[in-house]
């Protein structure tokens, strides 16, 4: 009996600001990243034109057992009475907003993410989970 699985994958390339190359390989339904290999310009020309294969660095992705599985994200919010600290609100989320089979998103860098309402805020926040 196979183990295999076959998934679809986006493949991304592209160069950084000294001039390096990265392919960056992700599964299509989680989104989350399966490994990324970082090249030299020369490495990469060489790679592309098939003339060379040697040890290259590569990043496997941090979240790989989601990989084939749909992402499903909902919204919520919270009622936070503490300083307007954007540190300070990751932690209390942290803290105080796991709920069981949930992954938080921590992100409240929108404008709509923190929002005063009278003498406390509300924190406007994703939850995910892969199903």
């Amino acid at each position: 009996m196979s183990n295999k699985q076959d998934i679809k994958v986006e493949i991304h390339i592209g160069r950084d600001s000294l001039g390096g190359f990265h392919i960056d390989i992700r599964d299509e339904t989680s989104r989350e990243q399966i490994v990324k290999v970082t090249m030299t310009a020369e490495e990469f020309a060489f790679a592309i034109t098939g003339m060379w294969s040697s040890d290259i660095k590569a990043e496997v992705g941090k979240h790989l057992d989601s990989v084939g599985k749909e992402k499903v994200v909902q919204t919520r919010e919270a009622f936070y009475a503490g300083p307007r600290d954007s540190e300070e609100i990751r932690k209390w989320m942290l803290e105080n907003l796991q709920e069981p089979g949930w992954i938080i998103d921590t992100y409240i860098g929108s404008k709509k993410s923190i929002v005063p309402n009278g003498d406390h805020y509300i924190i406007n926040y994703r939850v995910y989970k892969f199903v």
